[in-house]
């Protein structure tokens, strides 16, 4: 171990100790969920240099408390995981003697030096912990966001109602006036709706989401013709049955009912006691005769339509009216009276009147959540023109008629407050706004946010100036910071600087209408930028601004490697790796232009023919290829064994280390790439005994680099483009609203040149001054540094996270509010990091329950700077809120409570009229117990209550107001540090949410013109909530697919276009968006077809949780005894894979890219190579082997069996394909023969039939073989049931060529399974269109399915004609996954039919083995008569041969020799 002295603890004033709840409470705000041992530190100074940590005889868990040691000393709010160590010392000996020193508590001390990243604990070390950054988990729960406003219940609103937010009124009335958790859905449609009338059901359904608790059944009762309801979701239950036989629905839903008796007295029938219609009527139709007992309750026009929500009229009932006043709370004991005395016929009537302050709602809504509650009615008076309450006032005694549970009269008319949905953070228009993710990782989420530069008025440094950018490049860090490859920890320093990352160069216009272009160290992807003059060149006529932007970063990287670091001389010798990048450009261009010898990497003939077009000057020979380390020998064979000068190198790994070995003596090595920097990759030490040098090239020197490297760089770049080395490059433009195509389109690799964000279009008069452009953005808040932000409670949970946020975006001047001050570790560490931002931060301890407090508390703040906000987060602490149902409650409870919210409230309200004349915002913290009540907490409800009263006064004044009702919030404050370890807890039906999820949503809230705004996490809706509506869909927006349609869905990933990098950025939105884990194994193999189940398996799961099972499927179920829909595509996908077009389906060959020949022309083949003959699966199409072709070495033929020869046995089959063999195969000539699946019972056919004429060859198998085939038949093709097979066979089939939801596939298979034959079946079949959605001849289709079901009945019938003493001679192998569900030998006993069989076991399934490289390798190695490599021959060229024999060792091997 190190001989380092114990550090002594930090102390000071503003340094208090943290404790080991503020230790788990900053982590837990990071990201990490520790819980049980694993939170052992039990304190540490306010550094994270010392603590005490833990012993629970527990050696991982120890250790692991020790590394979060590590984590405290940085100011960060990323999640990082430790990656390597470079030492762990471990002295149980020493351990155990300091065991003996400590007390019964066990706390050994830990220190933490920082500086030689030494972590010491009793008897153990860690020496140089490294750790990466990951990417969040993505929180279960999307926060459902609502607005609270007055609704009136008939009057027309401005601006008017949308149809969705009728509905959603209408069934939150509905809800509110029958309490309870399962809701009754019924819409009836019939032949008075009109055909275009939207379904409500789905709508519903979605409102009904939003609402915790609640237990659905929503029901469509349509006839089966009805298109649209049978595209319905499974979460909707659709039949075909009478309204008459319902009952106990708190909902029904129809057309024009009111003026048909019948109908309508089926519905009340239907009706619970308290239940509710909603009629859909004409909206010319105003006198509606109502059938007596009936009164409408809603009343709205829409869309050419009238809604209308009726109830069956109430029995009167005895009614106490109890007067509420906000002035005193005299009125508490007649509510205690009032609710001991539950009757059905009595009810309570709340009563406020000439308060527009009261907070009478909030304490309604809670009172109905306690017992008794259900008696509580409300009558919330706030028109001044009013007259007295009275209940022989008809204006009241009408209302009360209805008995309507929430009764609020203004502005002359009834109506109540309601939640309805709110955008979340919707665009607005801004004169500055700069391109961001929302969730690292996730390039879907790429969008341009509100940024905080001013079109005048800004202030800045004397470099600085403000520039209007019309273009901005694409670089590969921006690529690599938005999808998570590197974080923004990695690219900058400072929490302030790592909100966003995305953007180094720009060109437009400055001020006074220059020209310009530059580099800055982030946000240049903007609509104004501040850019140092130092990195910024005035462009030359002869370039456009599009021109322009493809200079500054390339040619500055260039410049910066070449001459700053590599000192390139005339003469030398250059290899420039990825020369048809942007760097790669500049680059050569600067070597030629300098006289030197430029060799270069393409990775594509492509981008080999564009080095040959650009620069002429590079010879053919030089060109190497960057996908693999040829390049090596290329450099060495054209220098004569010499080397390179220099090395510009962007490549990883292997071919890394095989550009420093290109180095001539004195080389020096130039690494522009991150990834082997990054992941602390080593490097041989021998090169440098040539005396050559390493150079890690970043731009991020220059950017925060001292001022003499930045003239240097300038003066570089300024001869460069006067003496023409500097010239502008090829580029791919997109426009503003594709910011997410460009970053696909640059990280598929596929680009050459630059790639670019056209912001603005360029005018044509040289000299223009610059108008600011205004663009949709998600808003942003963010603070003035010269001016004060106040927040009560500011030491408080949610209140220390606010602040940080509000530091975060600009804020320097701080006031907390906070009666103690400075109590804990935690709240110390917050404020010295703000501090360490140059940020003032005063603690006020005035009390804000007074008058005087209050306007102390403005004054002080108006010292530092003009107040811009005032956040009131101030609440009474959990002991002292007196949580308790309203029988308990006390008049002191409601004054205690009512202190630091209404009372300061108010206070704050007068006060900040005159004392804050730039007031900006001010906002209040309310809860949705308000909003939606919550027992036991009347006091707390009717606090937040008056607050959000006066937001809405202050509102319609002009001035700022703003209250938010929150839910359980999660990590920080009351709620959070109740349940510190259940961090996924549901409370009353919902969850907590993030700080990060609240601190997002506030931005939009800040920027939005509604007075009270609620956001709370709904337990019920979790995953896949996200940017993506499916998982589908999630998928091909990652992958740029714009219509699914265009693309067979039973390709995979991999030949759909997938690189590593989306397959990446897949895994990871798949599990944050839908808790869908998959392997990248599996990812690569994955199908369209497979995510569609997948998704379907999901929603099933969802179902059985508690949602009910469509009708319908329980009907089809009914008539199709021993359909399994869950299952059946599984067990067919396994066999029919893929369908291809008609046209290639009807070739009897075709040939895929191999690994060493890219042709397809079958004509084309060299018979003078080997040639690999493959059979396909039981689809008979080669496409199925598109992937596995083109990691083989060999030239291939894939043989297909026809759809319209159709044969009826194995034998048959492999003699019609036979000929295709001996034609174009020597009979002296070894033949090499591949099966897959059922492709394998025709190749062991074929060798059987090539061995009888004398020929020799090798055959490989792959998850095949007679009885495996057969057993797999019989397991998942249910034999004995040929009709179940028929039916299966078609819909699968239809899946592939037309894919249809749930509920039409149910009804296809019971209309198929009612016909008697294979041949009325196939009829059917072939006759259905799928609204045209079916784009095969029908020649095709019965061609189609004839053939495949008649080579799965050629499986199940297939009787061995084999001759136990005949084996097969040719050496085989069979490739099969490491497990499988049957019960088979090994060999899939293969041993009955060959003499020497080898089995390999390969990962992945029956269908992702082809797509597994180690099947290629080892089919490669079998096919290599002697896969050993001959001393005297090139090695550079047997490449696939090496890998292979490394491969192959890998492998478990099984040998069955007879």
């Amino acid at each position: 171990m190190a001989d380092l002295e114990p550090l002594e603890p930090v102390e000071g004033q503003d340094l208090i100790e943290f404790s080991g709840r503020d230790i788990y409470k900053e982590l837990r705000l990071r990201g990490y969920n520790y819980s049980g041992l694993f939170r052992g530190l039990v304190c540490a100074d306010n550094l994270g240099t010392t603590g005490k940590v833990q012993w629970s005889d527990n050696w991982v868990a120890f250790m692991d408390n020790m590394l979060q040691m590590q984590i405290l000393q940085e100011d960060t709010r990323g999640l990082f995981v430790p990656t390597s160590i470079d030492k762990l010392t471990i002295d149980p000996k020493a351990h155990q003697n300091i065991l003996q020193t400590l007390g019964e508590e066990k706390h050994y001390p830990v220190y933490a030096y920082k500086d030689v990243c030494i972590i010491r604990s009793g008897g153990v070390e860690i020496r140089g912990l490294k750790a990466s950054g990951i990417t969040r988990r993505k929180p279960l729960g999307e926060p459902v966001l609502e607005k609270y406003l007055f609704v009136p219940n008939s009057a027309p609103m401005d601006p008017p109602l949308t149809f969705k937010e009728i509905i959603r009124v209408c069934v939150h009335i509905a809800l509110e006036n029958q309490l309870g958790i399962k809701v009754k859905s019924v819409e009836l449609i019939d032949s008075e709706t009109p055909s275009d009338a939207e379904i409500l059901s789905p709508e519903i359904a979605f409102i009904l989401g939003d609402l915790p608790l609640i237990q659905a059944e929503i029901n469509v009762l349509a006839p089966p013709t009805n298109e649209k309801a049978a595209e319905l979701g499974s979460a909707i239950q659709v039949a075909d049955r009478k309204l008459s036989g319902e009952q106990n629905s708190l909902l029904i839903v129809a057309s024009n009912i009111l003026g048909r008796t019948e109908v309508l007295q089926t519905a009340l029938g239907a009706l619970s006691d308290k239940g509710c219609l909603i009629a859909r009527e004409k909206p010319d139709k105003i006198d509606y005769q109502l059938e007596s007992g009936l009164e409408i309750i809603f009343d709205q026009v829409v869309d050419n339509e009238r809604i209308l929500l009726l109830r069956k009229a109430a029995q009167v009932l005895s009614t106490v009216v109890i007067p509420i006043t906000e002035t005193s709370y005299s009125w508490l004991p007649a509510i205690q009276t009032a609710l001991k005395d539950i009757s059905p016929t009595k009810r309570i009537v709340l009563v406020a009147e000439n308060e527009p302050f009261n907070g009478i709602m909030g304490l309604f809504n809670c009172i109905r959540r306690e017992p008794g509650g259900e008696i509580a009615r409300v009558v919330f008076i706030l028109d001044p023109k009013a007259p007295p309450f009275s209940l022989e006032e008809p204006l009241y005694s009408d209302q009360l008629k209805k008995d309507l549970v929430a009764n609020v009269y203004k502005n002359g008319e009834w109506g109540s407050f309601r939640h309805l949905a709110f955008q979340e953070n919707a665009a607005i228009k801004v004169p500055h706004s700069y391109v961001n993710v929302t969730t690292r990782g996730d390039l879907s989420s790429l969008r341009w946010f509100e940024g905080n530069i001013k079109t005048t008025g800004n202030k800045m440094e004397p470099d600085m100036k403000l520039v209007h950018v019309y273009y901005s490049a694409l670089n590969f860090r921006d690529v690599m910071t938005a999808t998570g490859k590197i974080t923004a920890e990695v690219v900058a320093k400072g929490r302030i600087n790592q909100d966003c990352v995305q953007g180094l160069e720009f060109s437009g216009r400055t001020e006074s209408g220059k020209r310009v272009m530059g580099m800055v160290g982030s946000r240049a992807m903007s609509s104004l930028v501040f850019a140092d003059k130092k990195l910024m060149w005035e462009i030359p006529p002869m370039w456009s601004l599009e021109d322009a932007v493809t200079i500054p970063v390339v040619y500055g990287t260039a410049y910066f490697a070449l001459f700053m670091s590599g000192r390139m001389q005339k003469g030398e010798t250059v290899l420039i790796h990825a020369g048809s990048g942007g760097v790669g450009q500049a680059a050569i261009n600067i070597a030629l232009h300098h006289g030197c010898t430029v060799f270069t990497t393409v990775g594509t003939e492509e981008k080999r023919a564009f080095i040959k077009t650009r620069f002429p000057q590079v010879d053919d020979s030089h060109i190497g290829n960057s996908r693999d380390t040829s390049f090596e020998q290329l450099i060495m064979l054209e220098t004569n064994g010499r080397g390179v000068d220099l090395v510009l190198n962007s490549l990883a790994e292997e071919k890394l280390q095989a550009s420093v070995r290109c180095l001539a003596i004195g080389g020096r090595f130039l690494e522009i790439g991150k990834f082997d920097l990054a992941n602390n990759n080593p490097l041989g030490m021998r090169t440098f005994l040539k005396g050559t040098s390493f150079h890690g090239i970043t731009l991020e020197k220059v950017f925060y680099g001292v001022n003499e490297w930045k003239d240097t760089l300038h003066q570089y770049l300024t001869e460069g483009i006067k003496n023409g080395a500097v010239r502008p490059l090829t580029r791919t433009s997109f426009p503003s609203n594709e910011v997410e195509q460009a970053f696909r389109y640059m990280a598929a690799g596929k680009h050459i040149g630059k790639v670019l964000i056209n912001i603005r279009p360029e005018e044509e008069k040289p000299d223009t001054i610059p108008k600011p452009i205004y663009m949709d953005a998600v808003p942003r808040y963010f603070c003035d540094p010269d001016k004060s932000y106040i927040i009560t409670g500011g030491l408080g949970g949610f209140g220390l996270e606010l602040a940080d946020w509000l530091v975060i975006r600009g804020a320097r001047k701080l006031v907390l509010t906070s009666r103690k001050g400075l109590k804990t570790g935690y709240q110390c560490s917050r404020v010295r990091t703000w501090r360490s931002y140059d940020t003032t931060v005063k603690i006020s301890t005035v009390d804000i329950a007074t008058e005087e407090g209050v306007a102390t508390l403005l004054k002080e703040s108006n010292e530092l700077g003009p107040v811009s906000a005032i956040f009131n987060l101030a609440v009474v602490r959990t002991m002292e809120l007196h949580d308790a149902f309203i029988e308990n409650q006390t008049e002191e409870s409601f004054i205690k409570s009512a202190g630091p919210k209404s009372i300061s409230t108010q206070f704050f309200d007068r006060l900040s009229r005159s004392l804050c004349p730039e007031l900006e915002h001010f906002v209040i913290f309310s809860s949705v117990s308000c909003g939606r009540g919550n027992a036991g907490q009347t006091n707390y409800g009717m606090s937040n209550s008056v607050m959000e009263r006066i937001c809405e006064a202050r509102r319609n004044e002009g001035l700022p107001g703003l209250a938010v009702q929150w839910g359980a919030i999660g990590e920080v404050g009351l709620v959070a540090e109740m349940q510190e370890e259940q961090h996924e807890l549901v409370i009353g039906g919902t969850l907590q949410q993030r700080i990060s999820s609240c601190l997002f949503v506030l931005d939009g809230f800040l920027r939005q013109p509604h007075p009270v705004v609620s956001s709370m996490v709904v337990a019920e809706k979790r995953a896949g909530s996200g940017s993506s509506a499916s998982i589908v869909e999630c998928v091909t927006n990652i992958l740029g697919i714009r219509d699914l349609k265009t693309v067979s869905l039973h390709s995979t990933l991999a030949e759909l276009g997938m690189d590593s990098m989306m397959a990446v950025e897949i895994k990871q939105s798949l599990e944050r968006e839908f808790e869908v884990f998959l392997t990248p194994q599996d990812i690569r193999s994955m199908t369209f077809a497979r995510l569609a189940e997948i998704a379907a398996t999901a929603a099933t799961e969802t179902e059985k949780s508690g949602d009910a099972v469509p009708a319908t499927a329980a009907d089809a179920n009914e008539e199709s005894p021993g359909l399994a829909l869950d299952n059946m595509p599984d067990n067919y996908a396994l066999l029919v894979r893929v369908i291809g077009d008609e046209v290639t389906a009807s070739l009897p060959i075709i040939r895929q890219p191999s690994l060493n020949d890219p042709s397809t022309d079958v004509n084309a083949i060299n018979i003078t190579q080997p040639i690999l003959f493959m059979v396909p699966g039981i689809e008979g199409l080669g496409i199925i082997f598109e992937t596995l072709a083109k990691n083989i070495t060999y030239q291939n033929l894939c043989l297909q069996m026809s759809y319209t020869d159709i044969h009826t046995n194995v034998v048959e089959m492999a003699s019609s394909l036979l000929p295709q063999i001996r034609n174009r195969l020597p009979k002296e000539v070894p033949f090499n023969l591949l099966g897959y699946s059922f492709g394998g019972l025709i190749a062991l056919e074929i060798t059987q039939m090539l061995e009888a004429e004398g020929r020799k060859g090798r055959l490989v198998l792959i998850d095949s073989s007679p009885e495996f085939l057969q057993e797999l038949g019989r397991k998942n093709l249910q034999e004995g049931s040929e009709d179940l097979i028929q039916v299966n066979l078609l819909i699968n089939i239809l899946d592939n060529i037309a894919p249809q939801n749930k509920n039409i596939t149910l009804k296809l298979h019971s209309e198929l399974m009612k016909l008697k034959s294979w041949e009325e079946r196939l009829e059917f079949f072939i006759s259905l269109d799928m609204e045209n959605k079916i784009t095969y001849s029908k020649a095709h289709k019965m061609g189609l399915a004839n053939a495949t079901y008649n080579r799965i009945m050629s499986v199940l019938n297939y009787e061995s004609q084999w001759n136990s003493t005949r084996l097969l001679e040719s050496p085989t192998i069979l490739l099969r996954p490491e497990s499988t569900e049957l019960n088979t030998a090994d060999d899939y006993g293969l041993s009955k039919y060959c003499k020497n069989v080898s089995v390999y076991f390969v990962e992945g399934n029956h269908a992702t083995i082809l797509e597994n490289k180690e099947s290629a390798a080892l089919i490669n190695n079998h096919f290599d008569l002697d896969p050993t490599i001959p001393s005297n021959v090139n090695t550079s060229s047997l490449g696939d041969k090496r890998t292979a024999t490394q491969h192959i060792t890998s492998l478990h091997t099984v040998e069955k020799a007879q």
